[in-house]
């Protein structure tokens, strides 16, 4: 008998149990012209991810699409911490549109994807007669 590390005590010469035989997901049988066909439950699934996909096109208006926009709350006030890099540069909280309602997005640091750009912070553009919210994002100067 040998202790392991995991408090048991086993015969030292002792084989792995063996494993049991993996269990296929239960299948469906359904009759189609006449004759029996098989069919896995996946499958109802997969057809329900297609139906999703297609109802979600099918919204009346687009997110962050207004006619006109609310004003946004007051800034709040952030003090930047110290910078873990010179690479970093602080991207300053403000609050941007989702799901018809501003939320607070805290100030951090991040890296620009290249040297010199800079941070331009989310805002309302007019398009079309209404006006579409475009979140924050990095330009080069």
């Amino acid at each position: 008998m040998v202790l392991h590390v995991d408090g048991g005590l086993h015969h030292a010469d002792r084989r792995a149990a063996p494993r049991p035989e993996p269990v296929a997901p239960r299948e469906v049988a359904t009759v189609s012209r006449g004759r029996a066909r098989r069919r896995i439950p996946w499958r109802r699934a997969g057809a329900a991810a297609v139906v999703a996909l297609v109802l979600a096109g099918c919204a009346v208006t687009q997110p962050g699409v207004v006619k006109r926009p609310p004003p946004q709350p007051p800034r709040r006030a952030e003090v930047a911490p110290v910078a873990p890099t010179r690479a970093h540069a602080w991207v300053p909280g403000q609050w941007t549109w989702h799901r018809e309602r501003y939320v607070w997005v805290p100030g951090h640091w991040d890296v620009p994807p290249a040297p010199g750009h800079v941070w331009v912070p989310g805002g309302w553009m007019p398009r079309e007669g209404a006006y579409v919210w475009v979140g924050g994002h990095w330009r080069a100067r």
